[in-house]
């Protein structure tokens, strides 16, 4: 299943002339930034705090019964730096929180990677000012585009990119998606590793399209008209690879939609199977009958290290111990729960009403956020619900929602 759905994405991805178009602002779904996002960043929750058991208090607001302390209210993650941004050619200022993997967004570095970055740019933005469709697609990376069989008119396309005039401003070194590229461009290799013959020979002659870079900046830009239809100024990427700098049109820019999809619908399957797993292990203890089921009622705090090494109460005389081996039994059916970052449950009337876990990390592809990935259940979490970067708690809210 993952093989067919990164071939779907690798085959939809290569289709040149709709990615010009996207950047021409007839569909800017795959390259198109918000000037206001681009203060970049969340820092990671931290789950340390939140690791003891609550107790009775997601109702009622009281103390477990065996001493266990009420889960704290829900806040938003701290320890967000603010950083001074510099002026660039654009005039604008801003201040910009730092982000994990990208640098403070500054004006255009007079030398280095970034100068000769920015460079690159402006070749291609004047390749766009003065309608040269060759020279647009020699300085992006849809080059590798021409003489594909049934790759439509690049040309043409190019043509649709045609500005009257461009201002860049601030920009940044972005070693976050950098390593998502590589992490991305590892999986398609792989999926095209294990095809027969003939798909292999059909899928090879777009893998010009997933080269290794090396080098990732992006540039605040505006242009006139816009090269988004959604934004302006539009936050572009410039890649290096092959010893060269070049504008990525493609590939970058598509993959974080198709990044960030595939980890939310892995953490949305890893809660159900997390709910399935404490719904059996809540079965299980009702039908010994030693203490009431709904003693567990209430809202409870987990990380996945609090499922490791667990051993069997046997005896089951109270709550403690009651919690104890349904969560003993959790981490039999569902031996994965240890890798989990953290997870919340609500138990109600004996059985599991809403969850929300953690699973590892997302990184926007356009701002550098950071931020963990959570997957909830029964509602399931969307693309859309996870980039209002919630905390678990908000999360937790969400899964439960009507």
């Amino acid at each position: 299943m993952r093989q067919k759905r990164i071939c779907a994405v690798l085959a939809a991805l290569m289709t040149a002339a709709s990615l010009l178009t996207a950047c021409a602002g007839k569909d800017s779904s795959a390259a198109d930034g918000t000037a206001t996002t681009a203060d970049t960043a969340q820092t990671t929750e931290s789950t340390d705090a939140a690791s003891d058991e609550t107790g009775t208090g997601a109702v009622t607001g009281e103390t477990g019964t065996d001493g266990s302390q009420n889960k704290a209210p829900d806040t938003e993650p701290s320890g967000t730096a603010k950083t001074e941004a510099g002026t660039g050619s654009s005039g604008k200022t801003g201040t910009e929180p730092a982000a994990s993997g990208i640098t403070e967004f500054a004006s255009v570095p007079q030398s280095g990677t970034g100068k000769e970055a920015y460079d690159a740019l402006i070749r291609f933005l004047d390749a766009c000012k003065a309608g040269d469709a060759g020279r647009i697609i020699d300085s992006a990376n849809l080059a590798a585009a021409v003489g594909i069989p049934d790759v439509p008119d690049l040309t043409e396309a190019a043509k649709q990119m045609k500005i009257e005039s461009y201002s860049v401003g601030r920009c940044a070194e972005n070693k976050a998606v950098l390593e998502q590229y590589r992490e991305y461009r590892a999986e398609v290799l792989e999926s095209v590793a294990k095809m027969d013959a003939e798909q292999k020979k059909q899928f090879e002659q777009y893998l010009e399209f997933m080269p290794e870079i090396d080098g990732v900046w992006v540039f605040e830009t505006e242009t006139d008209p816009p090269l988004s239809s959604k934004s302006s100024p539009t936050l572009m990427y410039v890649i290096h690879t092959n010893g060269t700098w070049k504008v990525d049109l493609s590939v970058v820019s598509a993959m974080n939609g198709y990044v960030g999809k595939s980890k939310i619908t892995s953490a949305n399957s890893a809660a159900k199977s997390v709910y399935l797993a404490f719904m059996s292990a809540l079965t299980d203890a009702d039908a010994e009958e030693t203490v009431d089921i709904r003693k567990l009622d209430g809202q409870y705090s987990f990380k996945g290290s609090d499922f490791e090494g667990l051993t069997d109460p046997k005896s089951v005389t109270d709550r403690k111990t009651l919690l104890e081996q349904v969560k003993y039994s959790v981490s039999k059916y569902f031996t994965e729960i240890t890798k989990l970052t953290a997870l919340e449950i609500v138990i109600k009337d004996g059985s599991v009403s809403a969850i929300a876990i953690a699973k590892g990390e997302m990184t926007d592809g356009l701002t550098g956020r950071t931020t963990l990935v959570y997957g909830t259940y029964p509602n399931r979490m969307t693309k859309e619900k996870l980039e209002e970067h919630p905390t678990i708690g908000q999360a937790l809210k969400y899964a439960a929602a009507d």
